[in-house]
């Protein structure tokens, strides 16, 4: 059973590819079993689009939900990530998913 984080975390990765203009290229679906390895994947991820748009615009801007998705997102903190990471370039907005 997949679980809501991990749903989150997809909904928000294909968002970004969409945000991003990268939705005109083929998309790869990464299913992953366990909560580390989506971690992992969405770290490296995030990590090389950072990359990208911080050399094309000069700045990396991301607008992250509450809970589950900054959780997931721990590994970019971690040393194999964080090198590779220009903190300085980021934009970072924090938002809330619930509508009343």
């Amino acid at each position: 059973m997949v679980s809501r984080f991990a749903l989150s975390f997809a909904l928000t990765l294909v968002l970004s590819r969409i945000m991003s203009g990268m939705s005109k290229a083929k998309g790869v679906v990464n299913v992953q079993a366990m909560e580390e390895e989506v971690a992992e994947a969405g770290a490296e991820y995030v990590a090389n689009l950072s990359s990208k748009f911080a050399q094309e615009r000069g700045i990396f801007t991301v607008v992250v939900g509450a809970g589950s998705v900054i959780h997931t997102l721990r590994k970019l903190v971690e040393e194999l990530y964080s090198k590779s990471v220009d903190w300085s370039k980021w934009q970072v907005f924090l938002m809330r998913e619930w509508f009343h």
